[in-house]
C-alpha cells in the first residue's frame, strides 16, 4: 500500500471539496521562502513549517515551527532539510497559512490485515500523547475509550515503535491489565520502526496482545522500561480488532470485524502542544 505525506494526502482531499489550509511542500530554502511570501498577505499572518516524514510525534522532534517573516521561515526550512528520521531524510517541508482552530476533528483511512478490509476512523478527539502522569504532571493520560458490544470479542494489541527498548504497562480505568513483553534496554543510536506489523515482527520490540470481553474500556499506559533509561519519551501503536464470538459448534461461523489503528507517542514533558 503507498504510503502518502501530509501535503500528497491535502492534495486529494482538496480535489474532492475539502477545503484546506492555503501551502504547499518545498524541498530547499528558497522555496519555503517563496510559499512564506506568498501566504504572508495580511499584517501580523504566520505560517507553519512541517516536516514531511512518516512519523508521529513531529512536533517533539523539532519538525515544526512557526514563523511571522520569510527569514524565519528560511531558517527553519534549513533546519529541517537537514533532518533525518531514521534512516530517511527529510526531503521536503510542508510551509501553509497558520489557521484558528474552531473545532478539531481525527480523520484516518488505513487497510487492515486482519480483514483485509479499508478501514476509516472518525472521532472528536486524536493525537499521539501517551502521557505517563508521574512525569507529566501538568497534562493527562491518553486513554482510548471504547465499547464492545454483547456477542463480540476484541484484540488490542500494544507495539512499541521508534527506537526498540521500551515496555509499558497497560491499564483498563486505572486497573492495571498487564504489561507488554520484556525486552533488552535499546539505544538512541540503533534503528528506528515506524510501520506496525514490521515492529511487531521485530523481536527487538515490546509487544502485548489482551483479549477483552463484551463492555466497556478506558485503555491507557505507561513506560516500565524506556530508550537509555529516559522515561520521558517513546513511539508505539495500538490497535483493536473486534469480532463475533464463534458459536460452540462451528468456528466457521467466525464473522471479521472492525479494527481500529490509531499511533501514539509519549510526549516529552517540555513538548509544547500544536
Amino acid at each position: 500500500m503507498a504510503r502518502l505525506h501530509e501535503y500528497q494526502g491535502k492534495a486529494i482531499l482538496a480535489a474532492n471539496g475539502f477545503s484546506i489550509p492555503r501551502g504547499r511542500a518545498a524541498s530547499t530554502p528558497d522555496e519555503a521562502v517563496a510559499v512564506a511570501k506568498e501566504l504572508m498577505d495580511q499584517k501580523g499572518s504566520e505560517v507553519v513549517i512541517k516536516i514531511q516524514a512518516w512519523t508521529t510525534g513531529r512536533a517533539a522532534l523539532g519538525g515544526v515551527a512557526f514563523a511571522k517573516k520569510p527569514d524565519v521561515a528560511r531558517g527553519h526550512a534549513a533546519r529541517m532539510l537537514e533532518m533525518k528520521v531514521g534512516q530517511f531524510p527529510v526531503e521536503a517541508v510542508l510551509v501553509e497559512e497558520k489557521i484558528a482552530i474552531e473545532r478539531e476533528f481525527f480523520l484516518s483511512f488505513a487497510i487492515d490485515d486482519a480483514t483485509r478490509a479499508p478501514i476509516i476512523i472518525f472521532a472528536a478527539g486524536g493525537g499521539t500523547g501517551w502521557i505517563d502522569e508521574d512525569y507529566a504532571s501538568d497534562d493527562s493520560a491518553l486513554n482510548f475509550t471504547f465499547t464492545i458490544a454483547q456477542g463480540m470479542h476484541g484484540t488490542f494489541t500494544v507495539v512499541d515503535a521508534g527506537f526498540a527498548g521500551d515496555t509499558f504497562s497497560i491499564t483498563n480505568f486505572g486497573n492495571m491489565i498487564g504489561a507488554t513483553s520484556g525486552v533488552a534496554a535499546g539505544s538512541s543510536s540503533g534503528p528506528l520502526e515506524f510501520d506496525f506489523d514490521a515492529a511487531f515482527a521485530n523481536p527487538a520490540y515490546s509487544h502485548g496482545v489482551f483479549t477483552l470481553g463484551a463492555g466497556t474500556y478506558s485503555i491507557s499506559g505507561s513506560l516500565l522500561q524506556s530508550v537509555d533509561g529516559d522515561l520521558d519519551a517513546t513511539n508505539g501503536a495500538v490497535r483493536l480488532s473486534v469480532s463475533a464470538v464463534p458459536e460452540p459448534t462451528s468456528s466457521a461461523l467466525m464473522m471479521g470485524g472492525f479494527a481500529a489503528l490509531a499511533l501514539l507517542a509519549r510526549r516529552r514533558k517540555s513538548a509544547s502542544a500544536i
